[in-house]
């Protein structure tokens, strides 16, 4: 290994050491995939790339009276997007078969914890897009898509359940570890995130349907409170909450829950200056359209 590679190997590995501050760890936020990043430097020039970008830029992020330019937090998205397990779902790019979906989500998270098994359902969503234009573009037969993507909601909203108690338990008990509250409030948005897609999945075969209409306002709202209770997390810590927030734009026919979503996206937006984002409702139309077949 070069001087310059052991330099970046300590320069990583000291952000993402284990250390109750949540507000720029790299750890926290995406994950325990980064400890698998140090042994691998040296082996591949473009991690190598990636990882001095994300350095970098993130020590730049983190200094006193920060000024980062447009390019390096360019440099810094690039470097995180490997993390983004979410993308995929919308991306057209990534034409995985559903084996292949099932494998890559098995293989890296427990799908017997509930957090696991609600990225086993999410993983489930790119062949119900697939089917369901079928079905309602070219009029595809599939009697059984319905019922398979409803039976997938009911199971997304069990495990939401369950992840809630496990959030309203991290409160109550005392003695937790430093990390608990936040974990659980991270994965119980996800789940939110989540709880939305399939919501508005089902909803593009019942447009009108009062009541799916009026659960997915509830979990934006419900992300809208996560966000204000994330305060103590940002920037880092709570930087997954604009994945959340959008969805939540695009959640709710609500006039007034999505005011609510609109600002604290906005708000979040704001600790990321330099980037050109759609507006909320650019990104509430857009997500929109993905999760009701139009797109």
């Amino acid at each position: 290994m070069s001087n310059e590679q052991s330099l970046v190997l300590s320069a990583l590995t000291s952000k993402i050491k284990i250390a109750p501050e949540f507000r720029y760890n790299l750890l926290w936020p995406y994950g325990a995939y980064l400890l698998d990043v140090p042994k691998r430097l040296g082996t591949n020039d473009a991690l190598d790339a990636a990882v001095r970008a994300l350095v970098s830029t993130h020590s730049d992020y983190c200094a006193p009276g920060r000024r980062v330019t447009t390019r390096s937090l360019e440099e810094y998205s690039k470097a995180l997007k490997v993390l983004r397990l979410f993308e995929g779902i919308f991306n057209e790019n990534i034409d995985l078969t559903p084996d292949e979906w099932k494998t890559l989500v098995e293989n890296e998270f427990d799908s017997s914890d509930p957090s696991g098994h609600m990225l086993c359902c999410l993983a489930k969503v790119p062949n119900f897009r697939r089917r369901a234009k079928l079905v309602l573009r070219s009029k595809v037969e599939d009697s059984d898509l319905v019922s398979e993507i409803r039976d997938q909601y009911q199971m997304v909203k069990d495990i939401l359940k369950t992840l809630h108690e496990r959030l309203e338990s991290s409160l109550k008990t005392p003695n937790q570890p430093f990390y608990a509250h936040f974990s659980h409030l991270r994965t119980f948005a996800l789940g939110l995130y989540i709880a939305i897609v399939f919501n508005r999945l089902l909803s593009a075969f019942d447009i009108d349907n009062a009541a799916l209409n009026q659960e997915s306002t509830r979990y934006a709202q419900d992300i809208v409170v996560i966000a204000k209770e994330s305060h103590i997390y940002r920037p880092l810590g709570a930087a997954y909450l604009e994945l959340c927030l959008g969805a939540a734009c695009a959640g709710t026919n609500d006039p007034e829950t999505f005011a609510s979503a609109k600002a604290a996206l906005l708000d979040y937006r704001g600790e990321f200056p330099g980037r050109l984002q759609p507006t909320p409702e650019l990104t509430a139309e857009y997500t929109s359209q993905c999760l009701r077949l139009i797109d």
